[in-house]
């Protein structure tokens, strides 16, 4: 818990004053501008994604590939009153929370010391991945990293224990909705059912 608050706090400190402005929420990025928009279209839109982006890639337009989840997801904080705000907030939770299945994954396969240094290089580590979940920017890449994360937890008590295996599946599909070329687990599931 020390670890994920520590976690948070790194994503929620540096950027804080640039992304919650006195008037406004000002998101980290480009394509964190062009997720909310794919947002805020769902919800005045329910059950009709945008598919094809007449606005992308002028004057012809452009599909529109990224997997829906994130969408959904801000929809729902949308819904439940948490605004641009908490779509804000979302990447720096989501990355945080990525410690515990880091953690359990080192417990399970090396022990209790190993499993705290793999859940401290994922919190405090600086790259690509803290650059992702900082707060502020809004982007499907946070969620791909924590389900594939929680896939490979359950997916390894499901090899070793043989339970949870409809867990990994859910967590599985979760990932799959996050990113399109999450398909590259399946190939992992197949060959370790084959091996």
């Amino acid at each position: 818990i020390g670890i994920c608050a520590g976690a948070l706090r790194v994503r929620l400190a540096d950027p804080y004053d640039v992304v919650f402005t006195r008037d406004d929420v000002v998101l980290r990025s480009n394509d964190p501008w062009y997720h909310l928009r794919l947002t805020e279209n769902l919800a005045r839109h329910p059950l009709h994604r945008l598919t094809f982006d007449p606005y992308a890639l002028a004057p012809n337009g452009q599909d529109i590939g990224y997997a829906p989840l994130l969408d959904v997801i801000g929809v729902i904080l949308l819904r439940l009153g948490a605004g641009i705000t908490g779509l804000a907030l979302l990447p720096a939770i989501a990355g945080a929370a990525i410690a515990v299945p880091a953690f359990l994954i080192g417990r399970q396969l090396f022990g209790a010391w190993p499993a705290l240094l793999a859940a401290a290089i994922v919190a405090f580590a600086p790259g690509q991945f803290t650059s992702i979940s900082m707060v502020g920017f809004y982007d499907h890449h946070v969620l791909e990293v924590l389900f594939s994360t929680l896939f490979a937890m359950l997916w390894i008590r499901v090899m070793q224990c043989g339970e949870g295996a409809v867990w990994a599946g859910v967590v599985l599909g979760l990932y799959l909705l996050s990113w399109q070329g999450g398909v590259i687990f399946l190939a992992i599931v197949l060959v370790s059912l084959a091996a």
